[in-house]
């Protein structure tokens, strides 16, 4: 399959090389906007994450300093302590999960943009022309992008880098399994 290109340019060699497009025509973001947007996004939302953290951590540590030495060596206590710490992990983990979908997927709703896409210039778009960009599309990509890659060592660095050498819509893996691309934002 050839890669869709920009019909202004000639193919013959000279000028300059011709533009990847989209389906629908849109120039593909390249690879830069892409990285540069991700580690925008990684900051906001660690911030954010680590601001809604910050009570949880809080309780932990008050409930830990709550219990005297005599009761964190007795059975009961050390039941706590375990307790308390799944629970404090397990609604660190849910917070944190939580906040991604609503930072990748309900934010990206509308605009096929994060803060970081937004201040790249590119945006999610459905890899079908004149389809609309779904809740389900933007989940199947957060489902590869954020939880899969966590889980599976070194399925982040495959997922980002497989753009660099698909054909012909630029494509990573999280953008394969939800039929979408990124493309530059003509606003």
């Amino acid at each position: 399959m050839t890669e869709p290109t920009d019909p202004r340019h000639p193919a013959d060699g000279y000028g300059p090389p011709p533009v990847p497009r989209s389906p629908a025509g849109q120039p593909l973001a390249g690879f830069g906007p892409r990285l540069g947007a991700f580690l925008i996004d990684i900051l906001v939302l660690g911030a954010v994450t680590m601001a809604a953290f910050l009570p949880v951590l809080l309780a932990a540590v008050l409930l830990g300093l709550a219990l005297s030495p005599a009761e964190v060596d007795d059975e009961r206590g050390t039941a706590l302590l375990v307790v308390g710490t799944v629970l404090m992990y397990g609604v660190l983990f849910a917070l944190s999960g939580g906040l991604s979908w609503v930072y990748y997927v309900e934010m990206c709703r509308r605009t096929g943009q994060t803060p970081g896409r937004r201040a790249l210039g590119i945006r999610v778009v459905p890899l079908a022309p004149g389809a609309a960009l779904t809740r389900g599309m933007l989940g199947r990509r957060w489902l590869l992008a954020s939880l899969a890659t966590g889980f599976v060592p070194g399925l982040l660095l495959l997922d980002g880098l497989w753009q660099l050498w698909d054909k012909p819509y630029r494509q990573c893996l999280h953008d394969k399994l939800a039929d979408t691309v990124v493309v530059e934002d003509p606003r």
